[in-house]
Parts: structure tokens; C-alpha cells; sequence
């Protein structure tokens, strides 16, 4: 964690542009100041919360205040490998073909991921000896907006989706489960989403899912990929006095957690990309024909 923890400071830096000007310096009254305002190329938050087991975090975020836009390719993303009882995928995060962006099948134009005000955020807690250490780390942003496009073999976080019954129109939708491979909810290595014991209908494998818009809203939480070695919870984003809403926390549990909301009320049926069975999977290279996405 604390090589980890250097490594992370040092990205944080190099994002950022020093310059020398020469210039004299000169003192400039309140009342002319009050005619300015801005936002500092890179911001510093510090919060605490309190966890379940009654103890105090601390938590340093770092963000960027700009917006990135990106057409990303990770050809497999395989995070939190290590040994868990009970679960036969081997990693908390498993996932091929990552893409985050797409070519727009109409005018062959890429058409970006945006990512507004990203950040970097490390957690710091006391051992039993008093002594304070990094205890997570995550990336996110603000805001998030755009295409997502994966074979997800395993994942442990969220994903806030709704869900229409495809065999009962008249049924109000209800939010979507991440699932093991016998159609029970666990968000720890999950191979399916759904409706908890309804696999025969209302289930799908995470691996055949069409492509997905992911969509930060009032109503949803911030994506993030974060690592914590404890159960931790998180802050979701702050307001300009750095106050957090303690109802909107969102809990991670020990190892790799990822959080994808997209603000979608949708079908089983609409979420496969299998070719004819309703779902859209939308071309993220010009040349995916070796790997079967277009």
C-alpha cells in the first residue's frame, strides 16, 4: 500500500504544469479581489467518516478541475487477485474488452467518454498500535458520462441498473442484483445480474452484456474503482464546503470494488449483446473482427 500510495502521489504531480513568470509582486486591496473569481487547477478535501465498527477514517481527496475526454481500450482488467472462500472466480474485478467510448456506427466518428472533475482519494486509519496508515485508495470523477462496453467474467462493486420483467409488462420495474452463477445476490465476484432467485427469466451473465451508458445523476452515485484493505465507505461527491451527506456513503468491502451507475430502466433482454436477442453492442474499433465485438 505504501508503494502504491507513492506511486499515486507521483501521477498526481505530474499532472500538473509549473511555470516561472518574473514579476514583481504587488498587494492588491479586498475590494479589488472581490471583482475575481476561479477554481484552482487542482483541489485538496479532507473528510472523515465514521465506519460500521464504530471507528474514524480519514480521507484526502485530490481533484483535477477540468474535464477529459477519452476513448479507452483495456483489453483485460483483472484486479484484487487473491483467495476468497466460497468463490470460484479467482480476481474481485475479471474483465475483457474494456471499453469506455465508441465509434459512432453512423458517421465512423469516435464519440469520447467525459469524465468532469476526476480525483484521487487515499484513506488513512490507526492500527492497533496507534500508528497511522493508507488504508484505500480510489480514482473517480465528479461527473461521468458515455459508453461502457465490457465481457465482465467477474465483478465486485455496483451496478445500479432497473429492470423491466420481460414476461410482465405490468410490473413495476426493481433494481437490478449482481448474482452468482446460481442466481443468489452477492456483489463480491458476481457473474450475473438480475433479479435475486428468478434466473430462468429475469438473469443474464455479465459476460454477454450490450454495450451500457453510464450516467452520473442526482439519483446515482459517482463511478470509481477504488482498493481497501478493510470494509470501507466512501464519501460520494462533495459540495464547495467539502460537507458530505452521510445517507449517500457508498460501502466497499475489502479488496477491489468498482461502482458503474447508469441511471438505465431497461430488460433483461435489452442488456444481452448477443446478436438477435434485442441488445446493441456499438463498435469501439475500426477492427474488432479477431475478438467477435463487431
Amino acid at each position: 500500500m505504501q508503494k502504491l500510495l507513492k506511486n499515486s502521489f507521483t501521477l498526481v504531480l505530474s499532472l500538473t504544469v509549473a511555470s516561472t513568470t518574473l514579476a514583481e509582486l504587488v498587494s492588491v486591496e479586498d475590494s479589488e479581489l472581490a471583482n475575481f473569481s476561479g477554481q484552482a487547477m487542482i483541489g485538496i478535501d479532507d473528510y472523515q467518516v465514521v465506519q460500521d465498527d464504530s471507528s474514524s477514517v480519514d480521507f484526502m481527496r485530490v481533484t483535477l478541475g477540468s474535464t477529459i475526454e477519452t476513448n479507452t481500450t483495456i483489453d483485460n482488467l483483472e484486479l484484487g487477485t487473491m483467495d476468497r472462500a466460497g468463490y470460484s472466480a479467482a480476481s474481485d474485478i475479471d474483465i475483457d474488452n474494456l471499453r469506455l467510448g465508441h465509434i459512432d456506427p453512423n458517421t465512423g466518428e469516435y464519440v469520447p467518454f467525459v469524465l468532469k472533475n476526476p480525483y484521487m482519494e487515499f484513506a488513512f486509519a490507526e492500527d492497533g498500535n496507534g500508528v497511522r496508515e493508507a488504508v484505500g485508495i480510489r480514482v473517480g470523477a465528479g461527473e461521468s458520462s458515455g459508453s461502457l462496453t465490457a465481457n465482465i467474467n467477474a465483478l465486485t462493486g455496483n451496478f445500479e441498473i432497473m429492470l423491466d420483467h420481460d414476461n410482465d409488462p405490468g410490473t413495476a420495474p426493481v433494481a437490478a442484483q449482481l448474482l452468482d452463477s446460481t442466481g443468489a445476490a452477492t456483489n463480491i465476484r458476481a457473474t450475473n445480474i438480475g433479479v435475486a432467485g428468478d434466473c430462468s427469466s429475469n438473469c443474464i451473465s455479465l459476460n454477454n452484456l450490450a454495450t451500457v451508458n453510464i450516467d452520473d445523476s442526482a439519483s446515482v452515485s459517482d463511478m470509481f474503482l477504488s482498493y481497501q484493505n478493510i470494509d470501507l465507505k466512501w464519501a460520494s461527491t462533495l459540495n464547495d464546503t467539502s460537507a458530505i451527506d452521510t445517507n449517500s456513503l457508498i460501502k466497499t468491502t475489502q479488496g477491489a470494488f468498482i461502482n458503474l451507475p447508469t441511471n438505465l430502466t431497461t430488460t433483461t433482454d435489452a442488456l444481452v449483446g448477443i446478436p438477435g436477442a434485442g441488445g446493441n453492442i456499438l463498435p469501439t474499433r475500426y477492427t474488432d473482427a479477431a475478438l467477435g465485438l463487431f
